[in-house]
This record gives C-alpha cells, structure tokens and sequence, in this order.
C-alpha cells in the first residue's frame, strides 16, 4: 500500500472529509475475529467467547506530509456506541498496529523480543493511546497526546471515520515506537471493538497479516 506525500497542511488531514483524501494510499481489508482461545492462559471466561469479532471489513486511508503521517479509517457500525453507563455497556473503538521488528506478528500483539507499537481510539474518550505489547495481556497504555499522536472521529450514516495523525519520525520513545521513512517499508494491521456486540479487550476484530507500507518521498 502506498503512502503518497501530499502537500497540505497537518490541520487538514485531521477532517476524516476532507477532499485531499481522494489523493491518499487506500485498501480494503478483511477482518476477523480474533481467535480467542489464545487468550485462554489469561480469562478462560473470555476464551469462551463466539460472538466477537462481528465486523468483518475496515477501509484504510494513509498520507503523509513529510511531517507528519495520517491514517483514516472506515468502517460499518449501525450504532454509535460512545458511553458507558452501566457495567454491561460497552464501547466503539479501532487501533492500528506496527511492527517494531521483522519477526513481529500482529496476531499475537508481538512476543517478549518483537513488540508491537498500536495506536488506540476508543469512542468515549477525547485522546488516543500509543501503546507497545510484547504479546498478549502486555500492552502498556501512554498518552497519546504526550507522545505527539492525534485523533478526530465521527459518525454518520451507520459509518466511523476515524483519523490518527502522528509525526513521522518518533520522539522521546524512539527504541518503543514506530518511524516511518521513505527508505523503510513499514507494515500495519487493525482492529476493530464493536460496543454494542460488546466487544472489549481481546474480543475483537482483527487483520492477520501485515499490510506493507511504501512511504514515497
């Protein structure tokens, strides 16, 4: 998948409608559910889960600036799913994963020496998360916002649309986070939480595979 440079603004890139991503790198990706019993060592209640994973397809959007890079995400969900109100209420939410070293796999959200990096939205919270796992029940959440990532979102005609924007290069985490750079081919893959098929933590749609990533200068 290519990474087209586009000469706009950061700003604009964050409008999940703005026509520039009509000029932007885009795929279709098949998702599905998370094969679950890997989780069993963790929640043998949550590896006996059947019903997750209900979405079955995200469309990827990616650009970037020479700034900064910007992936749009879309995907089908009838119901808005924003608020918890109760504790069986459960919430919307999508993350984007790369690989930190060549023998990472997203399946498995990495393993003790190939952790992933992933950026987390979730539908009731204004700022995203980057986060790194070594593997499943691993993952450390860090503000987003701290590490310089992004996030815009919304929802209309039984669709999100939801933007993550970050600088191309890492900041002050550079040995735990992904750089992008036109001489690298960086990979991704996604997942999906639908709230009202109250999908949480490992209960979830998932890529399987690396999705490459040709950044063009």
């Amino acid at each position: 998948m290519k990474v087209p440079y586009i000469n706009k603004q950061s700003d604009h890139f964050l409008d999940p409608h703005n026509e520039l991503w009509g000029q932007s790198g885009a795929g279709q990706f098949d998702l599905v559910p998370t094969p679950i019993t890997m989780v069993e060592h963790l929640s043998t209640f949550m590896a006996m889960s059947t019903e997750h994973g209900k979405v079955d397809q995200i469309e990827s959007r990616i650009a970037h600036n020479g700034k900064k890079i910007s992936v749009h995400l879309s995907w089908e969900d009838k119901t808005r799913n924003d608020e918890i109100r109760d504790l069986d209420q459960f919430v919307d939410g999508v993350a984007v994963l790369f690989p930190l070293t060549d023998q990472a796999d997203p399946m498995t959200m990495g393993d003790e020496k190939n952790p992933v990096n992933a950026w987390f939205w979730r539908a009731n919270m204004a700022e995203p998360f980057d986060v790194i796992a070594h593997g499943f029940g691993s993952s450390q959440r860090r503000s987003g916002k701290e590490l310089g990532l992004s996030v815009a979102s919304v929802h209309e005609n039984g669709r999100w649309s939801v933007v993550f924007q970050r600088a191309l290069r890492a900041g002050m985490f550079s040995d735990r986070q992904v750089s992008f750079a036109p001489d690298k081919v960086a990979g991704i893959s996604f997942a999906v939480w639908d709230g009202g098929n109250d999908d949480r933590s490992a209960q979830k749609s998932v890529s399987v595979e690396w999705e490459p990533l040709e950044i063009e200068a």
